[in-house]
């Protein structure tokens, strides 16, 4: 009964907002599936579906993306960052009127912690004291972990290694807070935690999700766009022409490029992302880097590349403060010696590479490249397309080499590169060195941030020259936006934009279009 008249209080203040609304913001993504378990979601376009929606303890500055008050209105680090505490707002709530508690945030982590959760992004949380051993089950004593409750709205972190990074981390959305009933729920497993950000869900298909202001967010009177709809769209020529009738303010996904308009209606911006071909080193003779090496300097790298927008042979981009890194380049006669040195003089006895590579656009053709930079010496190549979501397979595929294309969920190297980090939950590699987790583990010990800067490009080399990874562009981003319709978006490295903070500056109207047919 007293859950039930909750629900209809919440709904009577959704309704009453709805009435009063302006005009509704409607954005488009790519028709792909969104989790309903924030813990469990691992794409960039969940990352920004799922903000609008839910609010960690911190969010993210829509301007500069550091790391701005959210559940938390405080927090501060012990001279040597090796303690961090945050203090909570005064009666934060879900939006069903539920009273959120430090307690949530941390049973919430505790959830994607459990070892048969298996939550992709667990393992950012391993600085803390006891994290990697609670995930991997060697420890279950929740007040030996460096995760506490102190009073009722304070939640301290203690760490192992200093982690000056640990607050922007904790923007991501892995780690917002999830109701009691819904972390225990029985029921509908499609149902969607309670909201406690801007936002809350009023209704929902594969296709369209409708949105309204969350009346009992903290922040509420700050949020200016009354009513939101997401689509999830791949019909480009369709949603395009919908844009520039005027009918979306933004589109994320779905673009049309063959269609060419005004100017300052394109948002085109460099990623804190790379895509790139990746080596399994766990199996022979895959694991003798000698023969990684070989097989990487025996390809046209500059060809493989060239028909990218910003092609490039390095890991992280490159931002101020961060060294440049050597790769490995095309030399066939290296390789040769390679080869003869791991026991495959020409190539003779090396088996078949397996290349696992999404379903459809560009897989035949990198398997056809392959074939032929890899002939002379004789080595097959087995093409697996992969139907369905590629990453979520990926980590159970038997390949020898795969594709992945990651943005960064923070401005930070290492986002980058745990993902080879021995014990990592993103560690899709099977990759483990002892030599490339010191190097991580003593940037963490670095004072001066160039010293942890250059042992962090020292990691990245290490990667490179290992021949573990073979990249090939750094992201971009494309947004179709009016900017002079639409304020508070911004274009950032991320290709973050929080709901909060978009607003209309005019009404929406039919845009300044020019259409040039290509050939």
């Amino acid at each position: 009964m007293i859950r039930f008249l909750t629900f209809l209080v919440t709904a009577i203040l959704a309704f009453s907002l709805a009435a009063q609304q302006g005009p509704t913001l409607r954005v488009n993504f790519a028709d792909s599936a969104v989790s309903n378990d924030p813990a469990r979601g691992q794409t960039a376009m969940e990352a920004q579906v799922l903000a609008a929606i839910y609010e960690g303890l911190v969010t993210y500055d829509a301007a500069t993306l550091k790391p701005a008050p959210g559940a938390a209105q405080k927090w501060s680090f012990s001279a040597d960052n090796l303690v961090l505490t945050f203090t909570l707002r005064p009666n934060l709530t879900f939006d069903d009127g539920t009273p959120l508690t430090a307690e949530d945030f941390v049973q919430s982590w505790l959830r994607l912690l459990n070892p048969a959760y298996a939550a992709p992004f667990a393992s950012l949380l391993d600085p803390i004291e006891g994290v990697q051993a609670w995930r991997e089950g060697h420890l279950t004593d929740p007040q030996k972990l460096g995760i506490q409750v102190v009073g009722t709205d304070q939640i301290v972190l203690k760490f192992h290694e200093p982690a000056p990074q640990m607050a922007i981390i904790l923007a991501h959305y892995s780690f917002v807070p999830l109701a009691k009933s819904w972390r225990e729920r029985t029921g509908d497993p499609d149902t969607f935690p309670p909201a406690n950000g801007p936002y809350q869900v009023v209704s929902r298909d594969q296709k369209t999700w409708k949105l309204v202001k969350n009346p009992r967010y903290w922040d509420a009177p700050s949020v200016k766009v009354d009513s939101m709809e997401f689509t999830f769209r791949d019909d480009k020529e369709q949603v395009t022409k919908e844009f520039k009738d005027g009918q979306y303010a933004w589109l994320a996904d779905g673009i049309d490029m063959t269609t060419t308009l005004n100017d300052r209606l394109v948002s085109a911006t460099p990623l804190f992302g790379t895509s790139f071909f990746f080596f399994e080193s766990d199996k022979k003779p895959w694991n003798d880097a000698r023969v990684r090496q070989a097989l990487i300097q025996l390809l046209p790298l500059k060809e493989l590349r060239k028909n990218y927008l910003q092609p490039t042979s390095v890991l992280v981009p490159w931002f101020e403060g961060y060294p440049k890194v050597s790769s490995l380049e095309t030399d066939k006669e290296k390789a040769m010696s390679l080869l003869a040195e791991a026991g495959f003089p020409d190539g003779k006895g090396l088996p078949a590479v397996t290349l696992v590579l999404p379903g459809g656009g560009d897989a035949s053709y990198f398997a056809d490249f392959f074939t032929k930079a890899w002939a002379e010496i004789g080595v097959e190549v087995n093409l697996t397309e992969v139907k369905g979501n590629y990453y979520d397979q990926l980590p159970n595929l038997d390949a020898t080499i795969g594709y992945f294309s990651w943005i960064g969920d923070f401005l930070d190297p290492v986002t980058f590169l745990y993902l080879w980090k021995g014990g990592s939950s993103l560690n899709s590699f099977h990759f483990q060195s002892a030599e490339y987790d010191g190097l991580l583990v003593q940037s963490a010990k670095e004072a001066k941030a160039e010293d942890r800067l250059k042992d962090l490009a020292k990691a990245e080399e290490y990667l490179l020259q290992q021949g573990l990874l073979v990249p090939l562009s750094h992201t971009p981003g494309f947004s179709l936006i009016d900017l002079q319709q639409i304020g508070g978006w911004y274009a950032n490295p991320l290709d973050l934009h929080p709901f909060k903070n978009l607003y209309f500056k005019t009404q929406p109207s039919v845009r300044n279009t020019v259409r040039f047919d290509l050939p």
